[in-house]
């Protein structure tokens, strides 16, 4: 996580202290996504979420940095750290792939509204004290 923190952080160097700081932040995003990957949902016959196949002898879901809005479409919030989201491998590489997250909403259902909402707890969040004073301990 630290080097999408460090372009928004030019001048932080980040020890030991900064890094409990990142580790509460990450619990926040993740506490926003349900503490699931970002598009986890319940009620569906096939699965959004699983590993890379060299991780199939896992019965855990191993969790990677993802961007909601990418690298092509929005290349100035791309390396933001409200640009980025915990989603199983394959979710990010097969059901995101390159577009923004919006665009997946189109395809409505149990997505779409997972989505919705974990836009929202993230909007919320990011807007609250809890993030802002957050983000002036990094430094």
């Amino acid at each position: 996580m630290t080097k999408y923190v460090k372009n928004e952080f030019p001048n932080c160097k980040f020890k030991k202290a900064n890094r409990e700081i990142l580790k509460h932040l990450i619990d926040l995003l993740f506490e926003a996504q349900d503490r699931r990957p970002m598009f986890h949902v319940e009620g569906t016959e096939l699965p959004l979420c699983w590993n890379n196949p060299g991780d199939w002898n896992i019965d855990y879901i191993k969790y990677e940095w993802g961007h909601l809005w990418s690298k092509n479409q929005s290349p100035e919030s791309y390396n933001s750290i409200q640009n980025i989201a915990l989603y199983s491998a394959r979710c990010n590489r097969h059901i995101q792939s390159s577009m923004n997250i919006e665009e997946l909403m189109v395809y409505g259902g149990l997505l779409a509204q997972r989505v919705s909402n974990v836009l929202t707890k993230r909007r919320l969040l990011f807007e609250s004290e809890n993030w802002a004073n957050i983000i002036k301990q990094i430094c």
